[in-house]
């Protein structure tokens, strides 16, 4: 199956191709069966020829809209089950990676699971420093599985991606500048096993 996939982004349509699974978010979807690929080689010939790259629309974003966007790029799943969920922290050492540590409102922010990279997009409350930790949910319980040692059983990553040792990494270095408007960052996700 080939999906075709549109939506509106600041006045101008753009499109997806994707093969195999429908496209997630916001799109308009058109399922379109092998024998009828052939008669769209027009639609599909200008859709490669002549991408349009969109950003993600607003509603796309989780959190609340404010004037500092974050792109996140999640690498290195090792599958597609469950979701990448994403918790912020401010610059608060004694609040970092505790239960009653996380921003209000970007605590386990969930997002589909997507290879190679899955793309997320969070509104932060505003310009400043912030630390993020993500792990990939592959059970969708919202809890990050531990063996009885304590050792994470799923993925997980830190913003920087810094090096780890025994235990979780020092806030200073996982701190990162979020400026007023767009920023993107990189985070790849580690496997204990």
């Amino acid at each position: 199956m080939v999906t075709i996939g549109y939506r509106w982004h600041e006045g101008r349509a753009c499109a997806a191709v994707k093969l195999g699974r429908p496209l997630d978010g916001n799109w308009k979807m058109k399922m379109l069966k092998p024998k009828r690929i052939f008669p769209m080689f027009g639609l599909l010939g200008a859709l490669i020829a002549a991408p349009t790259i969109c950003q993600a629309q607003e509603s796309d974003c989780l959190g609340t809209p404010s004037e500092t966007r974050l792109t996140i790029l999640v690498e290195n799943a090792r599958s597609l089950d469950g979701v990448i969920r994403f918790t912020f922290y401010n610059n608060e050492e004694e609040r970092f990676l505790k239960a009653r540590g996380p921003i209000d409102g970007l605590s386990h922010l969930p997002a589909p699971v997507q290879t190679p990279v899955t793309e997320a997009c969070v509104w932060l409350p505003g310009p400043g420093s912030y630390a993020l930790s993500i792990f990939h949910d592959a059970n969708d319980n919202s809890a990050m599985d531990e063996t009885w040692l304590g050792l994470p059983t799923e993925g997980f990553g830190f913003s920087n991606n810094p090096r780890l040792r025994l235990g979780p990494p020092d806030l200073d270095a996982v701190l990162f500048e979020a400026p007023s408007g767009n920023l993107t960052i990189n985070i790849r996700l580690r496997y204990i096993g």
